[in-house]
This record gives structure tokens, C-alpha cells and sequence, in this order.
């Protein structure tokens, strides 16, 4: 029998462990990767390769062509940022064996925006009002304000708050991950700076420390621990679903990209904000209704006639 996880991947089944995918998973650890990471891809291109031997097809990462790819990940039901992630498992998978032909551009091109709903400021500041807790303020703050993941606000450490700038360990390669500096809104920021003196108060209460100097923390009887991405990506919906607000977490990060790049940012530093590699990464997030469409064909309109008088 079968155990599948929260994104319809089989997790328990018994199989021989398929010797091309071990091989690639080896060198990615000798790489860097951790291995939760290659924990994941090995679930993954399980799955994969399960998938397309059910549908009668070749599942050697030196034969999969293209239209593979999108079909096997096409019937695992999954929503279209998982595919999205998949299928640059099974690309790089490919390719580690010289085989270039699956490059998912059918997956990766199939939207514009990620599956985040786009929440406006006044969403952010009515969420943040309802945060009953200054961790959870934080949280929300650090999303909205800073345009941080959840992975990110985790693993914030009281260390990694500078003068001036946040060092923030993102997404990538390494026990660190992608190392990148924040700049605060000054040499400090009031509302961190506000909940770090709560958090040393809320230390002395504390007979054990297990938060590993994380920022983000909560007292249970008199042991101070961190939270985990996973319950702060689940609260942060919690507290704006409480507000009437329909957003996740990563629809703060949506929030801030948006709000920026509206503000007249450049669309490069925003990138190196949220940590992208890609400006293109970035304009997925940046939300565009018609009020705001209208506005550019105003100002393009008033350009004209400013023109035309001269």
C-alpha cells in the first residue's frame, strides 16, 4: 500500500531504488545539496519515472524526450508551481546524462503569475492588525515589508539582524543556502527592533533555550523554541484568512514585489530583495489589474500631448 504526501507523491512504497537516479543524487551531495533535498528529488523522480512506466513509456534519463515530461507530470494532478519545480528536477536529472532534450518549456511558460493570490497593501496592513501575538506581527511584517519566504523568516537568527541590513539565508545550494543582504529601512527597523527586546524579556522566562538563535520564537511552559517554516507559512493564512483577506504567505512576498515596482523601483533591485536570480522571475509576481494598466495609458497619453505642444 501506498502513502502519498501533500503533494500526491508516493512516500512509503517498496522499490528497488532506481541506480541512474542514485547516481545523480551522489553527486549532488558531494555538491553541496543537503539531504533533504535529495530526500525530495528521489520522491520526486520516483514518482516520475513511475508515472511514465505506467503509461508504457521509457523512463531512462538518456531516452526521455519532452513530450514525456509534460504528459507523466500532466497525470500527477498536482497544482502548476509543483510541476513548475518537478519539472526542473527531471530536467537537471536529464541533463546530468547528456541528455538535453526535455527542456519543460510547455511546463515553464504555462502561466504568468504564480499560483499565490496577490493581496493589496491596505489586504497587508488589515492582516496585520489581526496578528495577536508580536511574533506573529513579525511574521506578517517580514513577508509584507521585507518580501521573505517562510523558509526565510525560520531561519533568521537574532545574529543575522546587522545594523542597517538582514543577512538572509535563502533558497539554494548548502547547509546556508543562498546567503543575501536585506537592507532595513534605516540603520534599524522600529518594528524588529520592537519585538527583540521582547524577545530577550521572553528568554528570561526560559530554563532551556532550543530556538538555535532563531529570531522568530515562542515560549512553551519554560523552553524558548523556534517556529518552522511550515507553521509559519500555515498561520500567516490562518491569521489573514481571520481578517477576510484570501492570501498565503507567499502572497505577502507578492505584495511587496508589486508594491515596490509600482512605487517606480527597479525592477533589478527588487530581484536582488526577494533573492531571484531573474528578472523575469520577478515580473511573474508583479500584479497588474486594470485600474493600474489605466494609469500607464494615461501617463502615456499625457507624454503625447506634452509632445505635441512642443
Amino acid at each position: 500500500m501506498c502513502v502519498y504526501d501533500e503533494d500526491g507523491l508516493c512516500v512509503s512504497v517498496c522499490e528497488p531504488r532506481n541506480p541512474d537516479i542514485e547516481e545523480y543524487l551522489g553527486r549532488l551531495l558531494i555538491r553541496g545539496r543537503k539531504e533533504v533535498t535529495t530526500d525530495r528529488y528521489r520522491l520526486v523522480l520516483n514518482a516520475f519515472c513511475r508515472i511514465l512506466r505506467s503509461l508504457g513509456k521509457n523512463d531512462d534519463p538518456r531516452l526521455i524526450q519532452e513530450d514525456d515530461v509534460y504528459v507523466a507530470l500532466g497525470a500527477m494532478n498536482v497544482s502548476r508551481s509543483s510541476q513548475e519545480s518537478y519539472s526542473y528536477i527531471v530536467r537537471q536529472w536529464c541533463r546530468f546524462f547528456k541528455n538535453y532534450d526535455p527542456n519543460c518549456v510547455k511546463i515553464l511558460t504555462n502561466g504568468e503569475t504564480p499560483n499565490a493570490k496577490w493581496i493589496s497593501y491596505s489586504e497587508f496592513v488589515t492582516s496585520m492588525k489581526a496578528a495577536k501575538t508580536k511574533a506573529e506581527v513579525l511574521m506578517l511584517y517580514l513577508g509584507g515589508n521585507y518580501g521573505l519566504r517562510r523558509g526565510e523568516m525560520a531561519k533568521i537568527g537574532v545574529e543575522d539582524i546587522k545594523k542597517g541590513h538582514m543577512i538572509i539565508h535563502g533558497k539554494g545550494h548548502g547547509p546556508q543556502g543562498k546567503i543575501r543582504l536585506v537592507p532595513l529601512l534605516g540603520d534599524t527597523d522600529p518594528v524588529i527592533e520592537m519585538y527583540m527586546e521582547y524577545r530577550r524579556n521572553m528568554v528570561q522566562f526560559c530554563d532551556v533555550d532550543e530556538s538555535d538563535g532563531r529570531l522568530l520564537v515562542f515560549r512553551q511552559m519554560k523552553v524558548l523554541k523556534s517556529y518552522t517554516p511550515e507553521y509559519l507559512g500555515r498561520r500567516c493564512k490562518e491569521i489573514m484568512n481571520s481578517a477576510g483577506v484570501d492570501g498565503t504567505a507567499h502572497s505577502l512576498r507578492r505584495e511587496f514585489i508589486t508594491t515596490a515596482y509600482r512605487s517606480d523601483a527597479q525592477i533589478v533591485d527588487i530581484m536582488r530583495i526577494v533573492g531571484h536570480t531573474d528578472p523575469r522571475q520577478t515580473a511573474k509576481y508583479i500584479e497588474s489589474d486594470l485600474e493600474y494598466m489605466r494609469t500607464t495609458i494615461n501617463l502615456r497619453n499625457a507624454y503625447i500631448t506634452k509632445e505635441s505642444m512642443t
